[in-house]
């Protein structure tokens, strides 16, 4: 099985950061904060839906966050420490924070929230199988430990949002909770209103927020199904902003937004990654030399001009983009249709009975089956173009985000 994303571009154009450099819409004295986003909420469940989360984070910050700089810094924790063999994790609680109903967050509501998430969310297997113990550290700290060394838990938990303990330990079935009203929050905002027939999450001031004052009054999420009727409100000037998850503003509409002269531009590295996952515990794709091969199968200079239309460069290899921390310098992917095919063969992968595609060890034409989201069709098409110019067999399952995640993992 393959996923469907591939390391592609790592430079992607990007139009404003989510609070900075745009126009707000004043209603009266107070100033409203309209962003864009194709990122579709289908149920108000602060956990599992697809997106809804990932728009939380501003009303229930995580522990840690990523830089601007790219690197992974405190956010709801203040301070974080770690054994000198990366299996005992502390993170200090900032005792600023309180709830949006008045209540103080406290490392109760931590503790609840990561044995909340190791129990109930399926894709964080990790940390149900590798938590060994978690605790509370007077005044103000959590604890974790781990059954073996883990480097990056600061980076994982950047993912999933403080839960109020007096709220979500009261829920019996989670994964069908559905809360369109006002979600309890922590950060600067909290959620007042997620109304799905509109495609608006309303946004409100956080009463209890002990931070710096946010200099709008309420922010206002609408979602669009379609990017390019979005990119039209834009310029009308419906929203002010637009922000899809890890994606760049589409590039076919960059010079349609220029000519508005309503908006600067700048052109930023972006974490996000397009690329391509083998399932290692399936042969071929468990062979290093026969994913080496297809790393040299793929056109980097085409899907760069055909998708990205110019706007980005060629990655080095390497799982890390030069935008985040710990990235190390190695030589660029390149394009290498006969190396691919000279390795493959090396790797005694041959087409005996001429027919066009290359056998397995086992004498078995290659057929690899890759998963595909519909917002990545047009790259899928290319990869599974070039793995066929070198005798590999794919065939594209086309599904929607939630089967993606639940059949690949």
């Amino acid at each position: 099985m393959i996923h469907h994303k591939k390391k592609i571009l790592i430079v992607l154009l990007t139009v404003f950061s989510l609070f900075f450099l745009m126009t707000f819409v004043s209603h009266g004295e107070e100033v409203v904060l309209r962003i864009g986003s194709p990122n579709m909420v289908s149920t108000a469940n602060l956990v599992f839906d697809d997106y809804l989360p990932v728009f939380a984070h501003i009303s229930n910050p995580p522990l840690t966050k990523m830089s601007t700089e790219g690197q992974i810094v405190g956010q709801s924790a203040k301070l974080i420490e770690v054994s000198s063999d990366n299996t005992i994790w502390t993170f200090h609680l900032d005792d600023s924070l309180y709830w949006s109903d008045g209540q103080k967050v406290t490392p109760q509501d931590v503790k609840f929230t990561i044995e909340f998430i190791a129990q109930n969310v399926p894709w964080a297997g990790w940390l149900k199988e590798g938590l060994q113990d978690i605790s509370i550290q007077e005044p103000n700290a959590v604890v974790l430990k781990f059954k073996k060394p883990h480097t990056q838990i600061n980076r994982d938990l950047s993912s999933y949002n403080l839960l109020p303990r007096h709220i979500w330990e009261k829920i019996e079935s989670p994964q069908d909770y559905s809360n369109p009203g006002e979600n309890i929050g922590c950060g600067p905002f909290y959620i007042k209103k997620v109304d799905l027939n509109a495609g608006i999450i309303t946004m409100e001031k956080n009463p209890y927020w002990k931070g710096q004052t946010p200099q709008i009054g309420k922010i206002e999420i609408h979602l669009y199904n379609n990017v390019d009727v979005l990119s039209l409100a834009l310029e009308k000037g419906d929203v002010d902003t637009y922000y899809r998850y890890a994606s760049s503003y589409p590039y076919q509409n960059i010079e349609r937004l220029k000519k508005t002269e309503r908006f600067d531009f700048v052109e930023k590295l972006n974490i996000g990654l397009y690329f391509l996952a083998f399932n290692l515990k399936r042969t071929p794709m468990s062979d290093f030399q026969f994913r080496e091969a297809i790393s040299y199968a793929i056109n980097y200079p085409e899907i760069l001009k055909l998708d990205g239309l110019g706007y980005g460069n060629i990655p080095t290899r390497g799982f890390v983009p030069n935008s985040m921390d710990h990235f190390i310098e190695t030589e660029l992917l390149t394009y290498d249709l006969e190396k691919a095919n000279r390795l493959l063969e090396g790797a005694g992968y041959f087409d005996s009975d001429k027919n066009g595609i290359r056998e397995d060890l086992a004498g078995k034409d290659i057929d690899l089956t890759m998963l595909v989201e519909p917002d990545y069709v047009r790259r899928s098409e290319l990869i599974k173009y070039y793995l066929e110019e070198v005798g590999i067999k794919v065939s594209m399952k086309n599904v929607d985000e939630s089967t993606w995640i639940a059949l690949k993992d």
